[in-house]
């Protein structure tokens, strides 16, 4: 070990340095290469000299490779590695924490998702709205059948019969116009997806019918099935798997929806990739906080 210089204490050769972060010499001229732990100086006979500062940056890079889930998450954790290599403290305490934020964000949109596929796509709103419109009739039906029996009066039972028909109505009107609705841009920063994926599902046939060209509004419906969608390529599933999915599930088959999720041959069932791929992402939410832990380690 040598005085190094940048304000570090100790400086390593490239063998001293691969055996104290456990990552291989091979592997630390890739990242160099790459720029993901910074410049590194040479002696007069062309020896690489490493200090703490790099320690640090290998450190990052080996809470980061290895832990890639989808291309979201990619993306966010190759910002911490941009801010480590420029050892800007502010900018690796925020993209540290963005990037942690982010994985906690996919854990919740994975077991949305999952709990949407083992039930009957996002339907559940929809079947408690019509049962609630039904007990309504029944009651406005039972109601009027008793007015009936009491006044004995055809004018009243034609009046009642019209204002329950008016408020039921009103109601179905209310519900629908209240709605949340989300632009295509809204809708990928819930679910995780970029707008141009949204286009990609759309072109695919994943999303329904929709008239090309024009703005379209994403009810929650939709972002339902944007969860589902999101989980099944992130777990290995084909474009083509997919759409004959959500294809049979609207077409009334939920038996064969499941069998298509299900099946050995296509590398493991749906319900262990979904364990497998959520178990990745607790994994990476670990490590996600050992990286925002570290910001307290770089100083000037």
């Amino acid at each position: 070990m040598r005085e190094g210089n940048e304000g570090a204490e100790a400086t390593y050769r490239i063998g001293e340095i691969s055996r104290l972060t456990g990552v291989k010499a091979g592997t630390i001229r890739f990242y160099e290469k790459c720029g993901f732990i910074g410049p590194v100086e040479r002696t007069a006979n062309q020896y690489r000299i490493y200090n703490k500062r790099h320690v640090f940056r290998l450190r990052v890079c080996r809470l980061v490779f290895g832990g890639f889930v989808n291309t979201r998450l990619r993306r966010e954790s190759l910002k911490v590695l941009e801010a480590s290599a420029a050892w800007d403290r502010t900018a690796y305490e925020r993209e540290s924490g963005n990037y942690l934020q982010a994985v906690e964000e996919d854990i919740e949109r994975a077991k949305r998702a999952i709990a949407l596929c083992t039930g009957q796509m996002g339907r559940k709103g929809t079947q408690a709205s019509e049962d609630t419109r039904n007990s309504e009739e029944a009651q406005c039906s039972e109601d009027t059948r008793n007015s009936e029996e009491a006044q004995c009066s055809e004018e009243t039972r034609n009046s009642e019969e019209a204002q329950c028909s008016e408020e039921t109505q009103n109601s179905e009107e209310t519900q629908v116009s209240e709605e949340s609705r989300y632009t295509k841009k809204q809708a990928a920063a819930m679910t995780g997806a970029t707008p141009e994926a949204i286009r990609n599902w759309e072109r695919n046939g994943l999303l329904g019918r929709y008239e090309p060209y024009q703005r379209r509004a994403y009810g929650q419906e939709l972002l339902n099935r944007m969860y589902v969608i999101r989980l099944l390529l992130d777990t290995g599933y084909s474009m083509m798997a997919i759409r004959a999915f959500l294809q049979a599930y609207e077409e009334g088959r939920p038996e064969e929806a499941e069998l298509l999720l299900t099946n050995p041959r296509e590398g493991g069932d749906l319900c262990c990739r979904a364990d497998r791929y959520l178990e990745a992402l607790l994994h990476l939410r670990e490590k996600a906080v050992q990286l925002k832990q570290m910001g307290s380690e770089m100083k000037n």
